[in-house]
């Protein structure tokens, strides 16, 4: 029960900073760079992560839209060799 909370937290917050219309460009950006890394652990949350990115993305600044191409990039390389 205790390590969901504490998984919750870690991705949860970071998943609403990223899909927020009025969180700062800096602090999206920051949380996809946390949750890509929290997906090297937690992989079930790749697709969630790739689909959240893909979603902000004609909406950010151009330094957003570039480290969100670059995850996007890695995110469905490793989604797609998972799945073989």
């Amino acid at each position: 029960m205790k390590g969901n909370l504490i998984l919750d937290t870690y991705v949860g917050r970071p998943f609403a900073w990223l899909l927020s219309p009025v969180e700062a460009a800096v602090t999206k950006v920051h949380s996809m760079e946390l949750l890509y890394r929290l997906s090297e652990l937690e992989t079930d949350i790749k697709q969630e992560l790739a689909e959240s990115i893909e979603w902000r993305l004609n909406e950010e600044t151009l330094g957003f839209k570039n480290r969100g191409v670059k995850l996007l990039k890695k995110l469905y390389k490793e989604i797609e060799d998972s799945s073989r």
